[in-house]
């Protein structure tokens, strides 16, 4: 909310509580003292995650006994895009002079072979305290180190081992937690643990198939391979906006439901119906028009790929996401979604000997099927799917860090922007998670909008391994991995043989 309404309104955001806070504490002596005596003891947790106003907070409150008391992990500080500073942490000596500094290296957690790649992964980042972590669990289990054909067979190959696991080895599905480093690499997985009849839960965001922009742009993939959806032609035929409006659509549905006709029947019919919106009527039969003409430039299944992709660009469905999200960052977040259905189609089409448009949409349809309406109890009996950054302070018997790709983890853009060292304290966060069991994977290729493009192993998993980088290796920044140039440089794609 802009400055000037909330002042208007007398309200303030959670910035504003915490740089109103502080400007108080600077400006009003008495109010200072007060509060620092009100309080013997300062503690503060989690301390890795300050930000610059919290730390002057802080330092504010300590009071002449400076007896103040912080714990935290450099190693796990993961949020600086919303502003904490690892340095406030790694500077705490020198910001209070006299401080004692006790190190908890001892983790109850995790086994021993666990810590050990975390301990390898961390210690890479120069700027961090030296610790090593040593497990009080004994060695346990190797870690498993996988290398993928594609994010599909990633999600098979996964899915398939937990249901393993589940009925021949005694595990519970609570047991699992599979991590991710981006928004949309839960789609295959979700897709295959549906398919597979494997209950989860996706934590921390919206299931890919519940987004708009996948419903919308499926709707329109059924509008042009079966014009009488309608159902379908409801959804979209205002996204983008087309002047058709709620009057023109309560009218039409009126008249087809006196004949016993559909909705799409009943705008052939237009001319019966009394007062309707010739505009809106002609702009409606002009969208659908255009959906059956794309489907019929693309007749076989072999071509999915590009059908979808015209069908989202004949509707102008770029415009209706700009529309809703005019902020750059939003709308490549949103955008991701509608490129993550191309990549969908792409798998598809490489795993079925005769692929086409309807039995791309009816796979769908069985991946999408509602399984959130199960109670509480029985999602807690449920496969874990989450970000690394939403899986911090939990913990899993049994994880799966997949996607350790360079361009993933570490992220392209963060390795642009001189990120790496947060990116590497994310992969230990993610490693940290498990308790007794750890696998990591990476896909050898992987769809992006719809094209096959090559992937290179991340430099985390090299240093778990302690393997240098093979020969060909490219990392993330470098321009090859992501973005246009990887496009540019993407494989044709091949059918392939289901196996």
């Amino acid at each position: 909310m802009p400055l000037t309404v909330l002042r208007r309104s007398r309200r303030l955001d959670f910035d504003d509580l915490l740089t109103e806070s502080l400007r108080l504490l600077r400006e009003n002596p008495a109010i200072r003292a007060e509060l620092q005596g009100r309080h013997r003891y300062l503690l503060v947790d989690e301390y890795q995650d300050t930000n610059g106003v919290q730390f002057e907070l802080v330092k504010q409150l300590v009071g002449p006994d400076r007896t103040l008391c912080v714990v935290g992990d450099d190693d796990q500080s993961i949020y600086g895009w919303r502003g904490a500073d690892v340095s406030k942490i790694l500077g705490f000596e020198r910001s209070f002079p006299g401080a004692k500094v006790v190190k908890l290296e001892t983790n109850y957690r995790s086994t021993a072979q666990i810590l050990g790649a975390a301990n390898r992964v961390i210690r890479n980042n120069p700027q961090r305290h030296d610790k090593t972590l040593r497990s009080a669990m004994g060695d346990g289990e190797p870690l498993m180190a996988v290398t993928m054909r594609d994010e599909a067979a990633e999600a098979e190959t996964v899915v398939a081992e937990i249901k393993r696991l589940v009925e021949h080895d005694g595990h519970r599905f609570s047991d699992f937690a599979i991590l991710f480093r981006t928004a949309v690499q839960p789609r295959p997985f979700e897709a295959e643990l549906r398919m597979k009849q494997v209950p989860y839960v996706l934590v921390g965001g919206m299931s890919f198939f519940d987004r708009k922009e996948v419903r919308d742009v499926l709707s329109y993939l059924r509008l042009a391979a079966n014009p009488k959806d309608e159902a379908s032609l409801l959804r979209i035929v205002n996204a983008p906006p087309r002047g058709v409006g709620k009057t023109t659509i309560d009218r039409v549905l009126e008249f087809a439901t006196r004949e016993g006709i559909s909705a799409t029947d009943a705008f052939d019919r237009a001319d019966e119906i009394e007062k309707v919106n010739a505009r809106a009527v002609d702009a409606v039969q002009d969208l659908r028009a255009r959906l059956r003409a794309v489907r019929k430039l693309y007749p076989t299944g072999e071509e999915l790929v590009e059908l979808c992709r015209r069908v989202v660009e004949e509707v102008g469905y770029v415009d209706e996401v700009k529309r809703l999200y005019p902020d750059e960052a939003d709308f490549e977040k949103r955008w991701a979604a509608v490129e993550e259905v191309f990549n969908f189609a792409e798998n598809y089409v490489r795993k079925r000997k005769r692929p086409g448009l309807l039995g791309f949409l009816n796979e769908l349809s069985l991946s999408a099927t509602d399984t959130d309406s199960a109670d509480d109890a029985a999602r807690r009996q449920a496969v874990t799917l989450l970000t690394l950054h939403a899986s911090k302070g939990l913990e899993y018997p049994r994880v799966y860090l997949v996607g350790l790709e360079e361009g993933v983890l570490p992220h392209q853009r963060a390795a642009v922007e001189d990120g790496v060292e947060e990116e590497r304290r994310l992969a230990y966060v993610g490693i940290t998670r498990a308790q007794r069991a750890l696998t990591l994977s990476w896909c050898a290729e992987r769809a992006r909008a719809g094209q096959r493009v090559q992937r290179h192993p991340s430099r985390f998993l090299l240093e778990v391994q302690e393997k240098a980088p093979p020969e060909g290796w490219i990392p993330a920044g470098a321009g090859d991995v992501t973005g246009e140039k990887a496009k540019k440089r993407a494989k044709p794609r091949k059918r392939a043989r289901r196996r």
